[in-house]
């Protein structure tokens, strides 16, 4: 995972992680350009596959329920290797999961 912070175009902070060979994943905190809001900071998160680029703006409570709901994903895919490796290997006592 890299990191950057910028003070142009609005970006007040950049992330990126590289998910496969070429593919990757960046989010922005940018500053807000809307009056109506007053100008709250959002988050872009924008996707690089196959040589094309995907965006979404996401205001921050979008940006959080994302985060949750990869972290329940993450839980329950955990769980499920976690069982499957528990009747594989029953006599050992930890696993890696990835």
């Amino acid at each position: 995972m890299t990191e950057q912070i910028f003070k142009e175009n609005g970006i007040l902070k950049r992330m990126a992680i590289e998910v496969k060979h070429g593919e990757y994943i960046e989010i922005f905190l940018r500053k807000g350009t809307l009056e109506s809001n007053n100008h709250a900071t959002y988050i872009s998160l924008t996707v690089y596959l196959n040589g094309k680029k995907y965006m979404v703006n996401l205001n921050k409570e979008h940006a959080s329920h994302l985060c949750i709901m990869l972290q329940q994903l993450v839980i329950e895919g955990n769980n499920i290797d976690y069982e499957a490796l528990e009747r594989i290997y029953p006599d050992q006592n930890s696993w890696h999961i990835y």
